[in-house]
């Protein structure tokens, strides 16, 4: 999905906490609200370009959510962050979440792999 402002915190949110919810594959844009403020002034504070620091927000929300979904006995799961150097657009990182239940083993193959 590619979502602006505070709809990729949420998305995390439902994905890691929805039973029913296998994988999530997060494409984030914009720099929105309270959330974008926060990232934008973390990114002028460190001279850094302002996606690349909402990517990392939204890699340690998903780190933070798997987390906690964890210790309360939820799926186990794995985050990857993708860039895909073909898309045309500069937000062309992606972000995946993969879930499995927690009596079974991790997948063998990642949720998303780099193109060849």
């Amino acid at each position: 999905m590619h979502l602006c402002g505070a709809l990729s915190p949420r998305l995390i949110d439902l994905a890691v906490a929805g039973g029913t919810i296998d994988a999530m594959a997060l494409c984030p844009c914009c720099l929105k609200g309270a959330h974008g403020k926060a990232v934008a002034r973390s990114a002028a504070e460190r001279s850094v370009e302002p996606y690349a620091v909402l990517v990392e927000t939204l890699q340690a929300i998903c780190e933070r959510e798997i987390e906690t979904a964890a210790a309360g006995g939820g799926a186990r799961s794995r985050v990857g962050v993708w860039t895909d150097r073909e898309m045309l657009s500069p937000k062309n990182r992606y972000i995946t979440v993969q879930k499995w239940a927690a009596d079974k083993a991790a997948p063998d193959v990642a949720l998303c792999q780099a193109c060849a």
